[in-house]
Order: structure tokens, then C-alpha cells, then sequence
């Protein structure tokens, strides 16, 4: 009788499994019959670059130029291209001393003046001027209460200057003034409302709201400037997605578990999905860290597991 029990208790798991697959691929299908969505590869960059191979890419950054920045998180530097991809300089190195990086990932301009770098394991946030220079840093970390704080994540900033970090470790997302002192947290652990679980990057929008990939909740929250819960979006396809990209009415969420990229209307409404073997490539996407405009149609992708860039245009035919 108990292994008659057994049996039918997986059976009924099996059907559960088999119903979710079918209920995504549905989706997908509907999507794929309304609005054509492509990403065409147009190319990559591998290997070395000035010395070293790329290793680990993650995050991406575009200053008022159109030149492009890359955190070679696996080389402990940060890359600058041109709005071409030609490799133009780099700073950084392994270490904990100014300047130096121990695992940076995500990175962000305020308002197109100073590089802000998310020093992972360094426990901190470090600010580099307009020509790359060492500025300052933010210690992402307290010695009276060493919970207080995880390892930093996303950064974005408010017009006032205030600097967001996520914190992924810690389910919240550490707020400080405009001289790097902390101020306050937003979000705790939870599934809801402005609660939080493992958020990545965080971009602001044209209203000047803030959003949130909050990756472990498997959907996209948004706050005010007052760090006010406004509203969320969410896909039953999400995995993880930990980045976010914003141009005109578009808006494009990357999911780093299965490599796809999510495309919503800025209303919030879905559009379509582009998988992880993009149109011309002979790669699929592994691993994927960010994601940004180069221009209106071209985005770059940092390819993380496979150690590369990727350059493609984006196609939308309704």
C-alpha cells in the first residue's frame, strides 16, 4: 500500500510538471503569433583585450559621449570603448587599495559625471571621476553592527544626488546622502509590495520612479523617488531577472537563469521574448549579467558565462 502511495504521488508530481512546461510554452506561442521580436547578432568581443582575455563581463555603463563601459569582473577592471567597441583605456586591477577592485559588477554614472563601481567583495562603492580617476568610496560595510549591510549590487542615484544601492545578501536596497553617508534602507525579505529578495540592477525610468529587478521575487518593482512602493510587474516566465534597459517606450528585462530577454511596452505591457540563441549567432546566451542601449536599435549584452560581448540589433515587427 505504501509503495502503491508512493507511486501515485509521483505521478501526480509528474502531471504538475508537465502542466507548467506546457502552460509557459503557451505563452511563449500566443507572443510569438502577435508581435515578432528578434535580436539579430551583428557581433561579439572575446578574447584579449588590452593583455588579458576577457573574463566575466557584468556590468555595463554609457557616459554622454557613447562611449561604453565594462566591469571585467573576472580581470578585476573596468574597460572603456567607443561607441564603435574599440577598446580605449582601463583602469583597475585585483586588490583593496584606491582603486583597485576585488570583483566589481554593476556600474553607473551620476547624471554623466563620475563612474560609481560596485566593488563586490571589497564591501564597497567606489566613485571615479570623468577621466577615470580615483575619487572616493563608499564602505559598504559597519563595524558596530555587521549585519547591517551584505554585498552591494545595483547602484543608481536620485536628482538630488543620493546614491541607491542594492543589497542582495540583505533583501534591501541601502540609501545615502549626497557625501556617502548612509541614510536609510528600503525593502526587507518577503514576497510582496515593496519587500524584497536578492535585487540586482536598478535603473530609473523617464518619471523619475526607480526600478527594481527584484530577482528573487522573479519581477520588476517600482518606487518613487520617496522610496514610496508604486506598483510591480511580473511574467511566469521570469527566472531571474537581474537587469533592466530602457529606451524611448521600451523597456527590456534580462533574465539571467535562462538567458532570454523579456519585452515590454513602458506601460508595462508584454510585447515578446527573445530566447538565449539569438538570430545569427552560434552561441547561446549563458549566464547573462546586463544589458544596455548603444543606441535606439543596438544593445550590448554582457555574455558572463561565456566570457564575451555581445552587439545585436533589435528588430520589432507588430
Amino acid at each position: 500500500m505504501e509503495a502503491k502511495m508512493r507511486i501515485l504521488l509521483m505521478l501526480i508530481l509528474l502531471v504538475s510538471i508537465s502542466c507548467s512546461t506546457v502552460e509557459k510554452n503557451v505563452i511563449r506561442q500566443e507572443v510569438s503569433q502577435s508581435i515578432k521580436v528578434d535580436l539579430v547578432f551583428e557581433k561579439e568581443i572575446k578574447g584579449v583585450v588590452f593583455g588579458l582575455p576577457l573574463s566575466k563581463p557584468f556590468g555595463l555603463a554609457v557616459d554622454f559621449k557613447g562611449d561604453v563601459y565594462v566591469a571585467d569582473a573576472g580581470n578585476n577592471r573596468i574597460l572603456k570603448f567607443d561607441s564603435t567597441m574599440n577598446p580605449l583605456k582601463l583602469f583597475g586591477g585585483f586588490g583593496s587599495d584606491q582603486g583597485l577592485f576585488n570583483f566589481p559588477t554593476y556600474i553607473s554614472f551620476d547624471n554623466g559625471l563620475n563612474l560609481m563601481v560596485s566593488d563586490e567583495k571589497n564591501q564597497r562603492i567606489a566613485r571615479f571621476n570623468s577621466q577615470l580617476q580615483y575619487v572616493d568610496q563608499i564602505l559598504f560595510s559597519d563595524i558596530d553592527d555587521p549585519l547591517k549591510f551584505g554585498y552591494p549590487s545595483g547602484i543608481t542615484f536620485t536628482n538630488y544626488g543620493e546614491i541607491w544601492v542594492a543589497d542582495r545578501d540583505n533583501n534591501q536596497i541601502a540609501i545615502f546622502n549626497n557625501i556617502g553617508k548612509y541614510s536609510h534602507s528600503l525593502g526587507q525579505f518577503g514576497y510582496a509590495g515593496g519587500q524584497l529578495s536578492s535585487p540586482e540592477k536598478i535603473i530609473r525610468d523617464m518619471n523619475g520612479d526607480f526600478l527594481v529587478c527584484d530577482a528573487g521575487n522573479k519581477r520588476i518593482v517600482r518606487y518613487d523617488e520617496y522610496a514610496n512602493y508604486l506598483n510591480e510587474f511580473s511574467l511566469d516566465l521570469f527566472e531571474y531577472p537581474s537587469a533592466v534597459a530602457l529606451q524611448q517606450d521600451k523597456l527590456l528585462v534580462l533574465d539571467s537563469d535562462i538567458g532570454s530577454i523579456f519585452i515590454f511596452k513602458k506601460s508595462g505591457q508584454f510585447i515578446g521574448e527573445i530566447s538565449s540563441k539569438l538570430l545569427g549567432d552560434k552561441t547561446n546566451l549563458l549566464n547573462p549579467t546586463d544589458l544596455l542601449f548603444i543606441s535606439n536599435d543596438r544593445i550590448i549584452i554582457s555574455d558572463t558565462g561565456n566570457d564575451r560581448l555581445v552587439i545585436g540589433k533589435l528588430i520589432i515587427e507588430e
